[in-house]
This record gives structure tokens, C-alpha cells and sequence, in this order.
């Protein structure tokens, strides 16, 4: 075991390009410092190297919420559905993306990124770009307390999403439909109109306001979303008093990540890069 410092505040990012780059091994396993792993772990992600055509691999991350958040419900809930998306994204070629808390590559396929860049998305994009597969292996996986406030999850999501737009630009290449076209299709679909989905809200509703006269179907339109953020309102409201109710936490939670993706356009358009931040969990 070697204990490597790198001096200074300079990121997940940088740290991990400067212990990369003094490691002997062929695979390179990245971890977060909260990640609890059961006995198998490693087993169940070297496994799948034996195919020369994977270059690397991400695990399954379990959240573990408060019986009494329901932010934490809304998060596991999320990344239920995340996951579901990565399972099937593997079985046809690549996922595009893993998680901080567990993936592994070759090292010689290991390239060093910016700093500002978020490692654990754009990785898996530098391992396809080079023309290998990164899979999803879903007997691997690990625990993870999910954040137990509004607030937490949106300054959480605040970062992960500015970073990960930061990684979209330098990765643009694979957006070339005609090159790649497979992964440009999966980038823009699940990253891309996701990160959009708070702007096209906005226009729905405000488009639905100018033609509500046109028949039912645009009334019933505009009440359909009028409801839904009532509910996320009420939702709010519960979160604050710990009043759990079952399925009401989707509600919060979808409002969460989109306002926090809406202000991170603002970021990204700014220039405004995270590099360093403070750890929500401990």
C-alpha cells in the first residue's frame, strides 16, 4: 500500500491523474473515500477484462436513506431508474458514464484530464473514443448514504452537473453522429436533453398559457402541470417537516435536479468551473 499526497487543493481530478500515473498495475481501480464495499468487489469487476475489448468497467452503487427523508426516497428512486438505463446501455455496446464510487480501466488506456473535468463521466467517454467498450457490471456494487436534505442533493447536484457539462465540451468529438454514431446518440439522449429538460419546461408551460382556448386537451395540459408542481411544493413542505409519504418524494426531487441543471447552463455559459468542493457526506 503506498499513501500518495498530492499537495494543495487541486481536485478529485488532478489527484487521481498524478497517482495514475505512479502505479505499476495493468488495471486501475478508482474508489471514493465513503465507499463500502462488500468481499467480492474486485472479483466481480476484473472478471470482465478477460475480454480484450473492454477497456474498462463501472459497478452498481446502492443509496442507503433515512427512513424519515424523503429526499434520500427521491435519490433512490433516481438511481434506480440510472440504473436500469446503464444495464441496458452495456448490453448493446458502451455505457457512457460511471460512478465515482466504483469503476476500473486499463492502465495504458488511462489518459489525464483537466481538472475542472468530472473523471468518473468523461473516463469512460476517453476509453470508447479509443475503441473499446466500458460496461456496466451489476454484481458489483457498493453502498452509499444518500444526502438528507433538499439543499445537500442541489449543492451536490450543482457540481456533478457544471463538471459534467465542462466534460461534455471536451469530449464534443463524440457528438459526431457520422463517426459516432451510437455513443453520440446515448450522449444526447441521456445527457444532453436531460440537462435541457428545465428549459423545455419552461417553454411548455408558457407556450401551453397562449393556446389553453384551443380545445381540452391543452386545458387539461396546463392543469397536469399545475398539479405537478403543487405536489413538488407540498413535497417540499413535508421534507421539512419529515412527514414521509410514498412516491410524493419524486415529485421535490425532479424539480431539484432540473432547477439545479437550469442554473448550470448559466455556469457553464459564464465559464464558472468547479474544481474543488466540500464533501455533503462524511
Amino acid at each position: 500500500i503506498i499513501l500518495f499526497r498530492v499537495e494543495g487543493r487541486k481536485g478529485k481530478t488532478e489527484a487521481q491523474n498524478q497517482a495514475a500515473a505512479r502505479t505499476e498495475g495493468e488495471i486501475l481501480f478508482f474508489s471514493d473515500a465513503t465507499s463500502i464495499y462488500p468481499k467480492n468487489v474486485l472479483k466481480m469487476i476484473i472478471r470482465n477484462f478477460n475480454d480484450p475489448k473492454v477497456g474498462g468497467v463501472g459497478g452498481r452503487y446502492i443509496y442507503r436513506a433515512s427512513s424519515t427523508s424523503t429526499t434520500g426516497s427521491g435519490i433512490k428512486k433516481f438511481w434506480n431508474y440510472e440504473t436500469l438505463i446503464r444495464q441496458f446501455q452495456s448490453k448493446i455496446f458502451s455505457i457512457t458514464g460511471a460512478s465515482g464510487l466504483m469503476y476500473a480501466l486499463r492502465k495504458e488506456l488511462y489518459i489525464p484530464i483537466d481538472a475542472s473535468i468530472i473523471s468518473d463521466m468523461v473516463t469512460p467517454m476517453v476509453i470508447v473514443k479509443q475503441g473499446y467498450r466500458f460496461i456496466f457490471e451489476p454484481e458489483a456494487y457498493t453502498y452509499e448514504d444518500a444526502t438528507s436534505s433538499t439543499k445537500e442533493e442541489f449543492k451536490m447536484r450543482i457540481r456533478v452537473i457544471t463538471r459534467g457539462m465542462f466534460g461534455m465540451i471536451y469530449m464534443k468529438s463524440l457528438l459526431n453522429p457520422f463517426k459516432f454514431p451510437w455513443i453520440a446518440f446515448q450522449l444526447f439522449s441521456h445527457k444532453v436533453l436531460r440537462w435541457l429538460i428545465p428549459n423545455f419546461l419552461i417553454l411548455l408551460f408558457i407556450s401551453n398559457l397562449f393556446i389553453i382556448d384551443l380545445s381540452n386537451f391543452y386545458l387539461f395540459s396546463l392543469l397536469a402541470q399545475v398539479c405537478f408542481y403543487l405536489l413538488s411544493i407540498l413535497g417540499f413542505l413535508f421534507n421539512k417537516l419529515n412527514i414521509k409519504i410514498k412516491y410524493l418524494n419524486i415529485f421535490p426531487y425532479f424539480v431539484t435536479i432540473n432547477y439545479a441543471a437550469f442554473i448550470c447552463v448559466f455556469k457553464v455559459l459564464f465559464g464558472k468551473k468547479i474544481v474543488t468542493w466540500e464533501p455533503l457526506r462524511k
